[in-house]
């Protein structure tokens, strides 16, 4: 199973940009705010390379139901074998 990747906002992202742009080193930058370093190396890099700090399209089919839905519906179908395999 993999890890959960947690996406900053676009504000939070700018932010970094905006502090970064000081005489702090990544490291000291991470401390402040609690973050990996990678983390704040990722996103100052891609916006540098961008010029923006938006989130990029992604490929693939976006979900339709939540993880919250998705054990609602196991639930009910468990209830009631017979009526789901009609």
């Amino acid at each position: 199973m993999t890890g959960t990747r947690v996406e900053h906002s676009r504000q939070i992202r700018d932010l970094y940009v905006a502090k970064r742009h000081g005489s702090q080193t990544y490291q000291a930058f991470a401390d402040e705010l609690k973050l990996p370093v990678y983390s704040i190396k990722t996103i100052v890099s891609n916006a540098k390379k961008n010029g923006h700090t938006h989130s990029l399209l992604r490929s693939g089919r976006p979900r339709k139901t939540t993880v919250r839905q998705d054990r609602q519906i196991v639930r009910e179908a468990n209830k009631n074998r017979r009526l789901t395999a009609e």
